[in-house]
């Protein structure tokens, strides 16, 4: 294989995209009407080669399904590339689709259609793009291993899966992969089927969350801690079933990210590039993959990606900033919902909409009754029964992924977890962010100031409200970050 002179840094940088203002984008797929003389495999009773294939998102007649399915560690020569190698799974996954939908005339499949390495520039674009290839798919399949059919059997014949199903799918890597995510998240239609499984063995994903809900519900709280991907194979079926109605945030984005793994630090960021943008790949600025996910966010005019648990930037005017880091972690792993933390820059300060500022104070008298259903919810074994409800709570957000200190700050309507420990100072104040919610409260930030040699200046550091944010809905409000 010629080798580019190029770093994988570097080819994240040059996002030069073919893409137009009207959406038009050339594809590469696989199909059985292919040009004279391209390289061809058998699939089924057919040959398959690689088309080209002009997408428009005017046109309703261009359609075209695609694959999501985990790579796995084998890999096999391109029978369209030799020079590339591919995942040993791929050609299986596509069988897959082709059993399950014979009809099918157009299907995108990474391992077939993203340009190589030796184009940096277009393999960027389309990687880039990846939000906007599946979100225009007629449907998404998702292909699991073969040991997963008998679960996928077993809900397509409408009965319960059982402890042993529960266990087969918990061994598939499908939901630890970081380009997984937004391929399901973007899908018009998603659906599950897997390898080498006869005709009809594939189901909606709305009756696979159904079943698999239905499952991880009855089991013992004990017990259900043993199935730590099936938990992440709920939220992602979950996210991807609220996407028509629910902006996806920043946040939420960052947290379903968190725990999975790509084989190249940039695919981190266009996966989560992906998931909050399907719109085709534009020309950017010279950006880092960490960069180039926060300037989306900030066009978008959501600052969620404020609660990282990373450092703040040092620059006056933009404390409030994570500095540019490789993975960009949530400062807790859990499932949110809501319209993101909205916002604009506006005359070097950061103008947030929808947030309550509260001050340190004793805790009110009805928190008590709050803090008690919160801890007794996650452990309800009575396990911190004997802590005060700060250190309790503390407790709970370890277990939950948070990224923090022990130390807390009451504002009587909740207790206030940060990144880092706070200089005692009476200037401190906690900004919630009320546009975005958990099941235990909702992000914030900590605001607090300090004099330098010259000026007032401004800190800022995210962490988690503890509370009932029901409290708190008539006080939203608007505040500057400088």
């Amino acid at each position: 294989m010629r080798r580019t002179p190029y770093s994988p840094i570097t080819r994240f940088m040059l996002l030069i995209s073919p893409a137009t203002e009207s959406k038009d984008m050339r594809l590469s797929v696989l199909s059985p009407d292919f040009p004279d003389g391209a390289p061809t495999q058998l699939f089924g009773d057919r040959a398959w080669g690689i088309a080209e294939l002009d997408l428009q998102t005017s046109d309703d007649t261009v359609d075209f399904i695609c694959l999501s399915y985990s790579w796995g560690l084998g890999r096999t020569p391109s029978p369209f590339h030799p020079t590339a190698m591919v995942s040993d799974r791929t050609e299986p996954a596509v069988s897959a689709i082709i059993m399950q939908r014979p009809a099918c005339q157009r299907i995108w499949v990474d391992a077939f259609s993203v340009p190589g390495e030796e184009h940096p520039a277009e393999r960027a674009a389309t990687l880039e793009s990846m939000g906007f290839i599946y979100s225009q798919a007629i449907e998404v399949i998702v292909v699991l291993t073969e040991q997963a059919c008998p679960a996928i059997e077993q809900i397509r014949q409408r009965r319960d899966l059982l402890p042993t199903h529960l266990g087969l799918l918990e061994k598939e890597d499908w939901v630890t992969r970081a380009w997984t995510y937004q391929e399901a998240v973007n899908a018009k239609r998603l659906f599950i089927t897997c390898e080498n499984a006869a005709h009809g063995t594939i189901v909606d994903c709305t009756e696979f969350l159904s079943y698999l809900g239905h499952a991880l519900i009855l089991l013992p709280l004990p017990e259900r801690a043993g199935y730590p991907r099936l938990d992440s194979f709920e939220d992602v079926m979950t996210d991807w079933n609220v996407a028509g109605y629910l902006e996806r945030s920043a946040l939420q984005v960052m947290s379903a990210m968190d725990t999975r793994s790509q084989t190249r630090i940039e695919d981190h960021f266009y996966a989560m590039i992906g998931a909050l943008s399907n719109e085709p790949a534009k020309p950017v600025q010279l950006l880092s993959p960490c960069e180039a996910f926060i300037s989306l966010c900030e066009r978008k005019g959501d600052y969620s990606f404020i609660f990282s648990s990373v450092e703040r930037d040092t620059t006056l005017g933009r404390r409030w900033r994570p500095v540019d880091d490789p993975k960009l972690p949530a400062i807790i792993r859990l499932p949110s919902w809501g319209n993101g933390f909205r916002g604009r820059v506006d005359d070097g300060c950061l103008i947030l909409e929808n947030v309550v500022i509260l001050k340190p104070a004793p805790p009110l008298p009805h928190l008590d009754a709050f803090m008690k259903e919160f801890v007794a919810g996650y452990r309800p074994d009575g396990a911190y029964a004997g802590l005060d409800f700060g250190e309790a709570a503390f407790k709970v957000l370890q277990e939950l992924g948070f990224r923090g200190t022990s130390e807390y700050v009451s504002t009587g309507y909740g207790f206030f977890f940060c990144r880092e420990q706070l200089p005692q100072l009476d200037s401190v104040e906690i900004l919630v962010a009320a546009g975005i919610r958990w099941c235990l409260g909702a992000p914030g930030i900590a605001r607090y100031t300090q004099d330098s040699d010259k000026d007032e200046v401004s800190f800022y550091e995210p962490g988690v409200f503890v509370g009932s944010m029901v409290d708190l809905e008539d006080a939203p409000t608007i505040v500057r970050l400088v």
